[in-house]
């Protein structure tokens, strides 16, 4: 409770000491010299303009509803000396000098009023925080249970994902076996079919006869590429499974580089396309599985071979790059479509583009290359344009 309530309920009790008068903007309510009662303002707001020993003038301006104007010789025992204008349409209450005393005399029991609202304010607030803390701690004990259940929860699911794994682990451990055996027990017939192909090729009677020569050629290309298909097959599954160890050794990759242009050079030559090699000279030795390089660079030759026209032609070259050797193979043949590039390495894709004489392939070749490449610590790259031919390339760190 302020001092204008105090006033306001006073007035309401006894109207007799107690009364209102009102001003419009800019007129004067005390005229400097005139004694005049204590007025309270009820509402708008005032100047005062107060003059100090020297005759200067001091403004106040915006006194505000509740501020006291006019005699205040009742506090400091000197005679008002202000002048007092509205500022805005403004209302006071005039308090008699009965009516002063009495405020004067009840402001003890409206600190004490205020005292004791303040201490029901701060009880209430403690009683809506005891309330809140219950609440909190009955929301925490409710939390821990069901944080509780969840861990549980999430315990038992992971002991179930442990038994999958050890279960599904056995399963693969199952496949691979199933697998190696498979090809083991295929591959061991097939070379003997090969085999016995070629020296039926060799016999004189089979050379005269156009039929049979063709009869075994059809044989033969056919046992091959079943072999070819078993191999990668193998050798997918070990790198997958991970038995596949490497057997490095430190080797002169330009003398590999041309043993595998060799090795395939009368492939090229019966398709009528040039192998061309373009070695930097002075390469660093490479610590690398010489059959797996091989593997990678008869993988790739193969798969340029497969996909390139006739009088064409194909490179196979090498340079250093830093702490690297890089190799490539260029062909000029029907390219890879640029949304088909970022799949060209996974196992199994069919591709929009297929060979120039109906070559078959195991569909696991580039595949294998990006495993072996990887597993020796390179990269592998492929940069193409459709219809006119593509670069495959692989790292290997130097030694």
């Amino acid at each position: 409770m302020s001092v204008l309530t105090l006033i306001e309920k006073m007035h309401k009790m006894d109207r007799s000491n107690i009364s209102e008068m009102s001003f419009k903007a800019g007129e004067i309510i005390i005229e400097k010299g005139n004694e005049t009662p204590l007025y309270i303002i009820k509402s708008g707001l005032c100047k005062v303009f107060l003059y100090n020993a020297q005759g200067g003038e001091v403004l106040l301006r915006h006194m505000k509803p509740g501020s006291a104007i006019g005699e205040m010789s009742h506090f400091t025992g000197k005679s008002a000396n202000a002048n007092v204008i509205s500022e805005t349409e403004t209302v006071l209450y005039e308090l008699k000098g009965e009516t002063l005393d009495k405020v004067i005399r009840d402001i003890p029991e409206l600190a004490r009023e205020l005292y004791l609202q303040l201490c029901n304010n701060l009880e209430n607030t403690n009683l809506n925080l005891s309330d809140k803390v219950e609440d909190l701690l009955n929301l925490n004990s409710t939390l821990e249970e069901r944080v509780a259940e969840q861990v549980s929860d999430i315990k038992d699911k992971n002991k179930k994902l442990e038994e999958q794994n050890i279960q599904m682990k056995e399963l693969l451990s199952s496949r691979d076996e199933f697998m190696n055996m498979m090809v083991h027990d295929l591959r061991a017939p097939l070379s003997n079919i090969i085999g016995y192909v070629e020296l039926l090729e060799s016999f004189k009677s089979i050379k005269e006869d156009q039929e049979s020569s063709d009869v075994t050629k059809i044989i033969n290309n056919n046992s091959s590429a079943m072999l070819y298909l078993i191999n990668d097959i193998l050798d997918y599954s070990k790198i997958e499974s991970g038995h596949l160890e490497l057997e490095k050794e430190f080797l002169e990759i330009s003398e590999l580089i041309k043993s595998s242009r060799d090795s395939n050079f009368m492939l090229y030559k019966a398709k009528d396309i040039s192998l061309d090699l373009n070695i930097e000279e002075g390469l660093p030795k490479v610590n690398a599985d010489p059959q797996r390089i091989n593997e990678i660079l008869n993988n790739l030759l193969n798969n340029a071979l497969k996909f390139s026209e006739r009088g064409t032609k194909v490179e196979l070259a090498a340079k250093r790059k830093g702490d690297v050797i890089w190799i490539y193979v260029t062909d000029e043949g029907q390219g890879v479509p640029e949304n088909e590039l970022s799949n060209l390495f996974e196992t199994f894709q069919q591709m929009t583009t297929t060979s120039t004489e109906g070559e078959k392939g195991s569909g696991l070749g580039l595949a294998i290359v990006k495993k072996l490449v990887e597993l020796h610590g390179g990269q592998v790259q492929v940069s193409s344009k459709f219809g006119k031919g593509s670069v495959f390339s692989f790292s290997l760190p130097c030694s």
